[in-house]
C-alpha cells in the first residue's frame, strides 16, 4: 500500500488498483506541468524580461547598457534557477498552505546558499533597473515591488512564491498608467 499526495487530498492506493494509481498520476503529472508553465514565469522570463523592458522606455544611454546587462544577468540566472527544474520535475512539489499554493523548489544552489539569499539576487535583478530608470513612476513601482516582496516575506513565508507574484500581479495594474501618462515616442529624447 502506498500513500499520494495530489494537491490537497490524501489517496490511499492499494497496489491492485492500477486504474486509480494511474489517475492519481496523470492528476500529479499534470499539477507539476501546471507548476513548471507557473515558475517558467516566475523564476526564468521575468528575471530579465523586466529589466530589458525598462532599457527599452529608457533614453539615458548608461541605464539603457546597465538595464541590459542585468537582464542578461537575469537570463543567466533564470536559466539557473530554471532549467534544473525542468530536468528533475521531481524537486518541485506543489502544495496547499493556508488557501495557498506552496510551491517548493529545490534548486541547484541549495547546498550552499538559502533560499533567502537566492530571493535576494533575484529582486536585485528585478528591483535594480526600477532604481535606476528615469522615470519617476517606473521608480513608485519598483518602491512598490520591493514592498510587496518584503511584505510576502514577512507574512507567509511558506508561500512566497504566490504571495508575492499575486502582488506583483495586482502592481502590474500600474503599468497601464505608465504607458497611458507616457509622452508618444516621437516626443522622447
Amino acid at each position: 500500500m502506498q500513500c499520494v499526495l495530489v494537491t490537497s487530498a490524501l489517496y490511499t492506493v492499494d497496489s491492485f488498483s492500477a486504474p486509480f494509481t494511474k489517475t492519481v498520476r496523470s492528476i500529479a503529472t499534470e499539477t507539476n506541468l501546471a507548476a513548471l508553465g507557473f515558475l517558467s514565469f516566475a523564476y526564468c522570463f521575468w528575471l530579465f524580461w523586466v529589466p530589458w523592458a525598462i532599457a527599452q522606455t529608457e533614453h539615458q544611454s548608461t541605464v539603457k547598457r546597465i538595464c541590459w546587462g542585468v537582464g542578461c544577468m537575469g537570463l543567466i540566472y533564470g536559466g539557473l534557477l530554471y532549467l534544473p527544474l525542468l530536468l528533475h520535475p521531481t524537486w518541485v512539489s506543489v502544495n496547499v498552505f493556508h488557501q495557498s499554493i506552496q510551491y517548493e523548489t529545490r534548486l541547484i544552489f541549495d547546498p550552499w546558499v538559502s533560499q533567502v539569499c537566492d530571493r535576494l539576487v533575484y529582486a536585485l535583478i528585478i528591483l535594480i533597473p526600477f532604481v535606476l530608470s528615469s522615470n519617476p513612476f517606473l521608480k513608485v513601482l519598483g518602491g512598490a515591488i520591493g514592498l510587496s516582496a518584503i511584505g510576502s516575506h514577512w507574512m507567509l513565508n511558506t508561500v512566497f512564491i504566490s504571495l508575492w507574484c499575486f502582488f506583483a500581479a495586482l502592481l502590474s495594474l500600474g503599468i497601464f498608467y505608465i504607458c497611458r501618462t507616457a509622452p508618444p515616442v516621437s516626443q522622447r529624447n
